[in-house]
């Protein structure tokens, strides 16, 4: 009967469960390892990698897999201590196990701060120590293996390996991590990579790990992220019972690279930017003894094409920090907790007041809609006075806008208004001036007014091939009512005029408006990816330019825009005379735009007579056949002519200059001089 019994549980093991324990025996030997495929390198416009991909070690124990007996695991975490530099095990500061207990609130507080404490104890050691780690998981999932260090120096790593076949359960793993080469100076254009969330998964192909593996978060990380990303290959591995690699099973499926990006950056002139800009704005900070501003932005465009040279955004970041497996909180903290908002381009993701930047679409909607002609002539006292419309004899309640010349300038025609900066000229030009016993004038209006400043590009998306990008805003009587529940008044109009009031703009919108009208009123897109490549550099596809919008000024009337402009830099009276460069003939307008947001008023910087003021200058070179265009914004940097003609200047001399220099000999030295 006994042998019957065996004989029966031998035929229910061997031939009713047979497929069923083989399988499960096959199972606890055989696993499905993904293969990491690379992400792809993005380079500038001359083959410069501004990012790699790096080895980053990792030290995994399977619990299942540890020697047997207390006394070799412990060799185990010796070994592991000693060259990881980590604790065995967590010495607890806690030496009660027990709480006294009683009836009085003194006795409730006790037992709350003894649990919150033991909970405080608990998880410090599962931060810090070998054996609390494996134990946690030990009695939960044996066979899955757990992270003890994921930032083991290769060395170390490499001597771990070796040492594999004494350290049983123990084992080492690769896996790629991004070194971002270029670090601060493009951290704003290139972002970072983030952990996958559960959501993700479900976009993502299969074999992708929310705790391994890593997606694009902004910038042109997550922009292109199907084509960075590649495709994971898969291998079955047979292992032996602690858990080292025997052989693979079967053919591989070899993982696919991410496809290689090659930006329109030029990385030099970006660090030539970058240091100029920041350098300005310390400056600043210096010379008022105090901070004033971290927030400016510098762009360098390429007119006829869209293509972005340089883009710099300041505060910038360290997106290195980003690739680490752990982010100190104190650096976290530093970033997401600076109020001039690092983790933002500036350039597209933040809007501003444009202040005279803008006036160039007053100028030539006023000339294209025949409102003023090349020869029309308008007074500047360097005040306009508006009466009150329902008071008009009441002159204490009319209002007063200034020039920023207070004497005035006298009669301006709209180069001269242009090159002068004059404020009194588009107002008029803008709104209109109606009042009894003055010479009467009519304006453009709110409406034309609105309608060119979107034919200009205002108030809508460039298409840039990045994340976030920021309309800013056109406003209108609609838009006054439906917001602050107001009627547009003539004022209002004014403002917008020169660049005011209500009206917000971008530093990328400001250039490629000021890069049409150097293109002869073709606005292209602009753009940072010139071509994707495989990873033999095969091209797959080049980005070729793409007109977006013609400005619907006659070429008669864009040609005295552009006088106006020459004029800026180019007579002694101009505005951005100090941008001007040996051989170089450039033509721009400066802009310093009043505004008063939050921060201008918990710093107190806004006060009745006085708000703080931000620095533009756009320009654009040479003027016989403009190649470049080339932006500055300085938040809170005072003066244009004064803090943002000095920055520009020097972009544009290290430019030309450098376009300039002879080419250099086959040995890489340029030829003495």
């Amino acid at each position: 009967m006994v042998l019957g019994l065996f004989v029966l549980r031998l035929w229910d093991l061997q031939i009713v469960h047979g497929a069923e324990y083989r399988n499960r025996a096959a199972n606890n030997r055989i696993r499905e390892e993904s293969i990491a495929a690379p992400r792809g390198i993005i380079y500038d416009r001359a083959g410069v990698p501004l990012v790699v991909n790096a080895p980053n070690f990792a030290v995994q124990i399977v619990p299942a897999y540890l020697p047997d007996g207390a006394q070799a695991e412990t060799k185990v975490y010796q070994r592991l201590s000693l060259l990881l530099n980590m604790p065995i095990e967590h010495q607890s500061t806690i030496t009660s196990t027990s709480v006294v207990t009683g009836n009085g609130a003194i006795s409730l507080l006790d037992g709350m701060q003894y649990l919150y404490q033991r909970t405080e104890d608990i998880i410090e050691a599962r931060k810090c120590c070998i054996k609390n780690i494996v134990d946690e998981v030990r009695g939960i999932s044996p066979y899955e293996p757990v992270v003890i260090s994921n930032t083991v120096p290769r060395p170390i790593a490499m001597q771990l390996a070796e040492e594999a076949y004494n350290l049983p359960g123990v084992r080492v793993t690769a896996a790629p991590v991004r070194e971002y080469i270029s670090g601060t100076v493009t951290s704003g254009l290139l972002g970072y990579l983030r952990r996958i969330a559960e959501q993700d998964l479900a976009l993502l192909p299969p074999g992708y790990n929310a705790d391994v593996d890593r997606v694009g978060a902004v910038g042109i990380e997550r922009e292109f992220e199907d084509l960075l990303r590649g495709q994971k290959g898969q291998r079955v591995i047979e292992e032996d019972v602690v858990g080292r690699e025997i052989r693979v099973v079967g053919a591989a499926q070899p993982a696919t690279p991410g496809n290689n990006l090659h930006l329109t950056l030029d990385f030099d002139l970006q660090k030539f930017v970058y240091q100029t800009l920041q350098a300005e704005i310390d400056e600043i900070n210096r010379f008022y003894d105090r901070v004033e501003t971290q927030r400016g932005v510098a762009i360098v465009m390429n007119v006829k094409t869209g293509e972005i040279l340089s883009m710099v955004s300041l505060p910038s970041y360290d997106n290195n920090l980003f690739s680490k497996s752990v982010i100190k909180q104190e650096e976290l903290d530093a970033i997401s907790n600076d109020p001039y908002l690092p983790q933002l381009n500036h350039a597209f993701q933040s809007a501003f007041a444009p202040g005279s930047v803008f006036k160039v679409v007053p100028a030539a909607a006023a000339l294209q809609e025949g409102v003023i002609t090349p020869r029309t002539t308008i007074f500047d006292p360097g005040v306009l006075v508006l009466p009150n419309e329902y008071f008009p004899d009441n002159a204490a309640l009319a209002q007063k806008f200034y020039g920023w010349f207070r004497p005035g300038f006298g009669d301006q025609n709209v180069v001269d208004a242009l090159a002068h900066s004059v404020n009194v000229f588009f107002y008029k030009i803008g709104g209109g001036y109606h009042v009894e016993g003055q010479p009467s004038f009519e304006g453009l209006g709110i409406d034309r007014l609105k309608q060119y400043s979107e034919a200009f590009g205002f108030g809508k998306t460039t298409g840039i091939d990045l994340v976030g990008e920021s309309a800013g805003l056109v406003p209108s009587p609609l838009w006054k009512r439906q917001n602050r529940a107001e009627n547009w008044t003539t004022g209002d109009t004014y403002n917008f005029s020169i660049g005011q009031g209500f009206l917000t703009v971008t530093p990328l919108q400001i250039i490629s408006a000021y890069a049409a009208i150097a293109n002869n009123g073709v606005l292209m897109q602009p753009h940072i990816l010139a071509e994707i490549t495989d990873a033999d550099g095969n091209v797959i596809q080049r980005v070729a330019p793409k007109s977006i919008l013609t400005l619907p000024i006659s070429p008669e009337n864009l040609a005295v825009v552009k006088q106006g402009l020459d004029a800026v830099v180019n007579t002694d009276q101009g505005t951005g005379k100090a941008v001007r460069v040996e051989g170089v003939h450039i033509a721009g307008k400066t802009g310093t735009a009043e505004y008063c947001d939050g921060m201008a008023q918990k710093n107190g910087e806004c006060y009745v007579g006085h708000q703080p003021t931000h620095a533009w200058f756009a320009a654009y070179a040479p003027v016989e056949d403009p190649e470049i265009a080339v932006l500055v914004f300085i938040y809170n940097g005072g003066e244009g002519s004064v803090r943002a003609v000095p920055v520009a200047q020097k972009i544009l001399q290290y430019y030309f200059q450098r376009k300039n220099q002879p080419p250099a000999t086959q040995t890489g030295q340029a030829p003495p001089p």
